[in-house]
């Protein structure tokens, strides 16, 4: 006998349609999942998830969506540092910025891969949610700095920067070679030697 569908309300319902697609999404390319693959995995029809979404890409779109305002909101902090901070106040606060990003990305890593590594082609749709993302944390670097809003140099630095992040923690997911302890430092020695021009010589 078959268990009976939990009746969940509207929000909910869609989160976890969400969650279902992201991991499904995650793990395989976009023309290998089907609507009724997620559908199956959350124990719903696909009548029921069409009233969600009106297709795969819309789907997908959404899903990508919900990862990267996971990681905005929840794995992109900063401290609220004065104005006249020095440079050790300011590599500290990275820090610490950065090892609660990467105890997120450990904690979310189907979401975290899923993001930046679960777009199809060219998509400008996939490709905008993806930048949005990064601008996010571009611009949460760039006040972690001290820098100003039209500072270029400390945007470039922070696109630099921000891309290493990405790929090694991509790297980190998939080999587990260093701690997660290690990586911050890592990553945190690459940022001050970066940054040594524009803020850290304070």
């Amino acid at each position: 006998m078959s268990n009976p569908r939990i009746r969940l309300d509207v929000d909910a319902r869609r989160a976890q349609l969400l969650e279902h697609a992201l991991t499904l999404f995650s793990a395989k390319t976009f023309d290998e999942v089907s609507v009724a693959d997620v559908a199956r995995a959350a124990g719903v029809s696909q009548g029921l998830l069409y009233h969600y979404f009106p297709g795969k890409r819309a789907l997908f779109l959404a899903a990508l969506e919900s990862a990267a305002d996971r990681l905005v909101s929840e794995a992109i902090v900063t401290s609220e540092l004065p104005a006249h901070a020095g440079a050790a106040e300011r590599y500290a606060s990275l820090r610490a910025g950065l090892d609660h990003y990467l105890r997120w990305v450990e904690q979310r890593a189907v979401a975290y891969r899923f993001l930046l590594r679960g777009g199809f082609g060219s998509d400008p749709d996939v490709a905008a949610v993806v930048s949005r993302t990064r601008d996010a944390f571009v611009d949460r670097i760039r006040e972690g700095l001290g820098a100003g809003p039209d500072d270029p140099t400390a945007r470039c630095l922070g696109i630099g920067w921000a891309a290493m992040v990405e790929v090694v923690s991509l790297e980190w997911l998939e080999t587990a070679d260093l701690t997660r302890c290690e990586v911050v430092e890592v990553l945190s020695q690459a940022a001050a030697r970066l940054f040594a021009p524009l803020v850290m010589k304070g």
